[in-house]
């Protein structure tokens, strides 16, 4: 039996192999994470959407050229962090956090992170996390803040162990883990009636939409304002090479 690969310290960090952002690549995770009740599939066209999936769709998982990314994010101001611009207008820890986010210190963790931001924060998390053994650290890391949060994800071998399986599971010969990465995983994921934008190696969360109770991340507000935004930049910088997922939830209906 294939022994697991171990990760690299790249730059004075832990640096996993990179993720393919794909169904059975993130059906393969999900896995080896033991998450219930998660199904992924692939979106061919977000304009239009041009299949049918399972609805609601509680969170996509996006990849954006880093070209692009860049681009779409000096438009912005920063929330808080190093270059804040104000305080947050939400909790970052606590019971009360209106929104789960995780900075990302691992190197090419992204595809991970995006996945963990997906199920802390869909409803159903405990029905998904019921056999994992990231269940209790999910738990431990709902009080801390953002740098103690961060470590407790760092040290977790649980998840490492997850991840460079899952990333040498895909269909490509998978890259060292020193070789630059050109893309970003973004979670995009309804929360508290909100869609916001979700990504560890940005200064926090972004709140991007008002959504309604029978409204999810692929109706035309949501791609609109989510990843309808990488996409408009990505034509006009003549960019396509972009990939989404759909994280749905088994046994839920629109409405319901």
């Amino acid at each position: 039996m294939a022994t697991t690969p171990q990760p690299r310290i790249v730059n004075g960090k832990k640096t996993f192999i990179p993720l393919e952002n794909n169904p059975e690549t993130l059906t393969l995770l999900s896995a080896n994470l033991h998450f219930e009740q998660l199904s992924f599939h692939e979106i061919l066209s977000l304009q239009p959407i041009i299949q049918e999936l399972p609805r609601p769709v509680p969170a996509l998982i996006f990849i954006a050229p880093e070209k692009v990314y860049f681009k779409v994010r000096s438009t912005e101001a920063h929330l808080f962090g190093e270059q804040a611009t104000a305080q947050p207008p939400f909790n970052l820890a606590g019971a009360n956090q209106e929104v789960f986010w995780f900075k990302q210190t691992i190197g090419h963790a992204c595809g991970l992170i995006a996945l963990l931001h997906a199920v802390a924060n869909v409803d159903g998390v405990d029905s998904m996390t019921a056999q994992s053994p990231l269940k209790q650290l999910l738990a431990d890391a709902i009080p801390l803040e953002v740098e103690s949060r961060a470590k407790l994800l760092y040290n977790s071998t649980e998840l490492e162990k997850a991840h460079m399986s899952a990333a040498v599971g895909g269909s490509t010969s998978p890259p060292d883990p020193g070789e630059p990465n050109g893309f970003h995983f973004i979670c995009f994921v309804m929360n508290n009636g909100r869609l916001w934008d979700l990504e560890g190696g940005w200064s926090g969360p972004v709140p991007r939409a008002e959504l309604a109770s029978d409204e999810d991340v692929l109706c035309d507000k949501a791609i609109k304002d989510g990843p309808g935004r990488y996409l408009d930049v990505g034509r006009e910088m003549g960019v396509s090479e972009f990939s989404c997922v759909a994280v749905c939830l088994e046994g839920q209906h629109m409405g319901g």
